[in-house]
């Protein structure tokens, strides 16, 4: 019996170093993944489809006026600028947002 005590202690002192070890990695991984940046994805709301604008005139012109005309085609005109600048103001930020979501997988891939 007294033969086996060293190969014992050795046993037990290699379990102990593969615990540790095992412990070690299982918190190192974790300290990674919580340390990790989150990348960013774009806002659903800028992954959508715009709506298209309702520019048309709401009074009804039966005989207009070349003044009637000129206003009518006036707020339809702005109202469509108006529309285009909304559209492009979103594209920009989804724009913005895909850049940090590239620039973030960058990083992480380093």
């Amino acid at each position: 019996m007294r033969a086996l005590r060293p190969f014992a202690n050795e046993y037990c002192i290699a379990l102990f170093v593969v615990i540790v070890a095992f412990s070690a990695a299982t918190v190192s991984s974790a300290t990674d993944m919580t340390l990790a940046p989150r990348i960013p994805v774009p806002d659903q709301s800028l992954l959508e489809a715009p709506v298209a604008p309702d520019c048309g005139f709401k009074d009804s012109l039966s005989n207009p006026t070349a003044e009637q005309m000129r206003m009518k085609l006036d707020y339809e005109q702005q109202c469509y600028r108006q529309a285009e600048e909304i559209v492009r103001a979103r594209l920009q930020q989804l724009q913005d947002s895909v850049r940090k979501t590239i620039r973030a997988v960058e990083r992480r891939t380093r």
